[in-house]
């Protein structure tokens, strides 16, 4: 099975496969950036605007991303 397959079956938001955009971390099922996400956040795009942009991974799949991450910092798993 690919990684991409293993991530969507453990229920992963995003992958990462060097025979995928080249390695580059994307949302499962879509080939869409993570990268995206944070670039439009910081340049004042809100998440219904990137839902918009990019439908495959809607407001759900943004938002789900954003609270594990951080879960991932409130845990201390994730340090920045």
């Amino acid at each position: 099975m690919s990684p991409r397959k293993v991530s969507a079956a453990q229920g992963l938001l995003i992958s990462r496969d060097p025979k995928v955009m080249d390695g580059t971390p994307f949302f499962v099922k879509t080939r869409v950036p993570v990268r995206a996400l944070f670039d439009g956040l910081i340049e004042g795009e809100t998440i219904d605007d990137f839902a918009r942009r990019c439908p495959r991974v809607g407001v759900e799949g943004a938002s789900e991303l954003l609270r594990r991450i951080a879960k991932l910092i409130e845990s201390g798993e994730l340090s920045v």
